[in-house]
């Protein structure tokens, strides 16, 4: 089984570096780049993702993750198309709610109705299709990619998972990594597909993997215990859904301190891969005879100071454990 691996470019640096670390994650044997896509970093993700291409050769780019709120539908459309050209058939538009991009503007993320308006109308514009926006006129994109860049769905609720499954070129579920999480997660992409006509296995899965990898076990828990008290405040998650489900007796949590530290090592297993490079690399080979994944994308959590330490360990010890 082949598969495919993207990472997350998680240094905090200027502009022109990410044409540094792209060309460092090809290097060390990554198929797939994101860039984080909020207007709080005071740097442009499609600008980083364009230094990015011209750095490479191989990599598919795509933000990590955009939203229809911070930017419209058919801006959207316009930078995908766009990237497209700069790197011919490496690129896709991956969109998500956009929740915390969205409260720096004083309201709520995108809506499931709002982004399945968005997913449908840049796909339709990609394709060359006309698209008519509230009531204005009816407007097409002058230049357009064959094929048009796909459009991707990132879901971590039940909701948003079956409106990839329904609307979207791929699916990129958020919904930890243990293999109970990772099948109610398809049940839903099943039932958008079902419900759109078509068939499940036709649309691509990637699953997002958070990563806090340390020198120590302990390091690296406390890490990820901010990821998880977050994710668990999101009562729409999955993920806290079917923790509860298998019988894991979760406080209310509103902070990190609120997780109890009995329960950490059970909810850093399973939200992502959590512990040394030798652990993740083991945590990691287990996710795959689980769950069968083929397409994996890295979020790495902590210093962004020595990214290349990270990207030797990805090299050396992590990604030769699953290929």
């Amino acid at each position: 089984m082949s598969i495919t691996v993207g990472i997350s470019d998680f240094i905090d640096d200027a502009t022109p570096k990410a044409g540094e670390f792209a060309r460092a994650a090809e290097a060390a044997g990554f198929d797939a780049l994101g860039i984080r896509d909020h207007q709080a970093d005071g740097r442009d993700a499609f600008v980083r993702l364009t230094v990015a291409a011209l750095n490479t050769s191989r990599l598919t780019l795509y933000p990590a993750v955009s939203n229809p709120l911070t930017r419209h539908p058919s801006v959207l459309a316009s930078l995908a198309n766009t990237l497209q050209e700069v790197a011919p058939a490496r690129a896709k538009l991956v969109l998500g709610g956009g929740d915390a991009a969205s409260g720096e503007m004083g309201r709520r993320g995108a809506s499931l109705d709002e982004m399945r308006d968005a997913v449908l109308s840049i796909r339709r514009l990609l394709a060359g299709e006309g698209v008519r926006f509230g009531e204005g006129a009816e407007i097409k994109m002058l230049n357009t990619s064959s094929p048009p860049t796909p459009v991707a769905v990132n879901a971590s609720s039940p909701r948003m998972l079956e409106l990839a499954g329904e609307a979207a070129d791929e699916a990129v579920p958020m919904v930890g990594i243990h293999a109970a999480m990772v099948a109610r997660a398809r049940e839903h992409l099943a039932a958008g597909a079902k419900r759109a006509g078509r068939p499940v296995d036709t649309i691509p899965v990637t699953y997002m993997l958070p990563v806090c990898m340390s020198a120590t076990t302990e390091e690296a828990q406390a890490n990820a215990r901010g990821i998880i008290s977050m994710w668990l405040r999101r009562k729409q998650r999955l993920f806290g859904v079917i923790l509860r489900e298998m019988g894991m007796d979760i406080p209310p949590v509103q902070g990190p301190g609120d997780l109890p530290d009995a329960l950490l090592p059970d909810l850093c297993d399973a939200m992502g891969l959590v512990g040394t490079p030798e652990q993740c690399a083991e945590r990691l080979q287990r996710v795959v005879a689980e769950t069968g994944a083929e397409r994996l994308h890295f979020l790495v959590y902590g210093s962004t100071g020595e990214y290349q330490a990270t990207l030797r360990d990805f090299e050396r010890v992590i990604l030769p454990s699953i290929r």
